[in-house]
């Protein structure tokens, strides 16, 4: 604890004066400078550092503090506890960015969020939860990179004669000089890739060298992931810039070199890697029954805000009644429902929640797995056995899945070509190319969905995550409501009952199917925008041995 030598009270850091603040007297005293007596007496470049260390007993997650005042909340779980504190010597990273944006303003900017979640829960939004944010500098490997080689790539140039494309193919030499500094990768496994993605970027050129009393006042969290983690993620960021850059060249624009040959013919050096500290600040919201929880974060530094924000369900079905009504007036004055068209709309409905709930399950599926998350993988063998789980469950290995597989894409080639044939005879679109179209395009979706990919999704920027298809399996249970809705209203479509009294029912059975598969939505939803509660120590013995 830092102690104002006027008066004896305690110091913190105020980031709007960027400056250490007496609670009491209002003396000033700067962050690097001695500020108190109990500062020990130490070199300015210091390894290490001495700070209390406040664990949670319910996650394990651990708080670095310079204050002796004891944290009686988890940031990372919501619990309300009294943390166990012990002294340790830590070693000091080599830059911290100190806070800019205040408490204050850090909640203004939540609260802008806020509004526009209109159906987020009101207790997200209530000012005894807002006030739980907390400072904590978050550690962040820092890695630079340049080149000062030959740099070759390889350009085309095509052009037709007659009938024929001739196309010549060129090496490309050059002489490169690149540099691309401060990459920076969060450097703890508590902290989500995709929040810190989130609110990324920050500006290193702010980084001041390390002082502990940049830490008082605020936390800090213990870095726990190795440099090597996020090397060869740093280095394909950095030759994508660098071919960004480059592409721009007339030269290469007359070649038409392509910019990702570019990016995989950057071969630089790493010049820089180092720990620093980047502000943030974190809150945990739990949900009603304790057993998930949200995360709201904000750049502390910048004021950029990443927040979980799961959907009041009584809030949603309200605001869509009342969105329902002029809807509903508005169409019924330009369009006259008849039977097939009202079979047709679910149709269509039901093809929109098929494709947006297999999305989802996607996600679902490689958030619940922590497949998303380099860090934390790094640090558990329970993520590492995941990994190598999921590569057998992705491919789908095996004779009885692959039959599955085919079996189901045959049903739906024969309802594609049923449909078109319906659709044909009732002229619905007018023309056989229109049909054609629209079957076609039924039978790639649904193959789509049924196979899967085992591809990644290219991280263009760190916010995006890769995205791994979940089991059919596993995702099936949410799929089989907006099919059976397509499956009823086909079904109708092509046997063309006499009565209109069949094409109202089977209207109204697949329409409440494809009801029943938005609230699934909504829950997926509310999955992916809650987390399971941290057990960071306490999975039982020590993953990292």
């Amino acid at each position: 604890m830092y102690k104002c030598p006027q008066c004896g009270a305690e110091m913190k850091f105020d980031p709007d004066r960027q400056k250490l603040v007496c609670g009491f007297c209002g003396r000033e005293e700067e962050a690097g400078a001695e500020a108190g007596g109990e500062k020990q007496a130490a070199p300015k470049m210091r390894p290490t550092y001495s700070a209390h260390v406040f664990t949670c007993p319910d996650c394990g997650a651990e708080l670095l503090s310079t204050d002796e005042t004891v944290a009686t909340f988890c940031s990372y779980c919501g619990g309300s506890v009294l943390f166990a504190s012990r002294i340790e010597e830590e070693d000091c990273p080599d830059y911290v960015i100190p806070f800019k944006v205040t408490k204050e303003e850090c909640e203004k900017a939540y609260r802008r969020t806020l509004k526009k979640a209109l159906f987020a829960p009101s207790s997200m939004k209530q000012d005894t939860q807002i006030e739980r944010f907390r400072g904590i500098y978050m550690p962040y490997w820092i890695y630079s990179f340049e080149q000062d080689d030959r740099y070759r790539v390889k350009g085309r140039q095509s052009r037709r004669r007659g009938d024929y494309v001739y196309t010549k193919h060129y090496r490309l030499e050059s002489h490169l000089t690149a540099s691309c500094r401060g990459l920076s990768y969060d450097a703890s496994a508590t902290f989500a890739d995709n929040l810190s993605g989130a609110i990324a970027p920050f500006d290193i050129h702010e980084g001041k060298e390390f002082e502990p009393a940049y830490l008082s006042g605020f936390y800090a969290d213990k870095g726990n992931v190795e440099s090597y983690v996020y090397s060869d993620q740093a280095l394909q960021t950095a030759g994508q810039y660098v071919a960004s850059q480059a592409v721009r060249n007339s030269v290469y624009r007359k070649y038409n070199v392509d910019e990702s040959d570019m990016a995989d013919a950057f071969r630089p050096r790493k010049t820089e890697e180092k720990l620093g500290m980047f502000p943030v600040w974190f809150l945990g919201c739990r949900s009603h029954d304790g057993s998930r929880i949200s995360y709201a974060v904000v750049n502390g530094q910048t004021g950029r805000v990443a927040a979980d924000l799961p959907i009041d369900l009584k809030k949603y079905l309200l605001g869509s009644l009342i969105l329902a009504v002029p809807i509903f007036f508005l169409l019924n004055l330009f369009l006259t429902l008849t039977p097939t068209k009202a079979l047709i709309f679910a149709i269509v409905l039901a093809l929109f929640c098929l494709f947006v709930s297999n999305r989802q399950c996607n996600r679902i599926y490689t958030r619940e797995n922590q497949l998303d998350d380099e860090g934390l993988q790094s640090t558990a063998k329970e993520g590492r056995r995941w990994r190598r789980k999921t590569k057998t469950t992705e491919s789908g290995s095996g004779f009885g899945s692959s039959l599955l597989r085919m079996l189901l894409i045959f049903a739906v080639m024969t309802l594609s070509m049923s449909a078109m044939a319906m659709l044909l005879s009732t002229g619905l679109f007018g023309s056989a190319g229109g049909s054609m179209i629209l079957a076609f395009v039924w039978f790639i979706v649904v193959a789509k969905l049924i196979m899967g990919t085992t591809k990644k999704k290219p991280a263009r920027r760190r916010a995006k995550q890769e995205i791994y298809a979940a089991p059919m399996q596993e995702k099936w249970k949410n799929l089989y409501k907006p099919a059976a809705a397509i499956v009823i209203a086909l079904a109708i479509l092509i046997l063309r009952p006499v009565s209109d009294l069949y094409y109202y029912i089977g209207a109204a059975v697949s329409l409440a199917c494809v009801i029943w598969s938005f609230f699934d939505i909504i829950k997926e939803h509310n999955q992916l925008t809650t987390r399971k509660l941290p057990q960071l120590e306490k999975r039982g013995g020590d993953e990292n041995a």
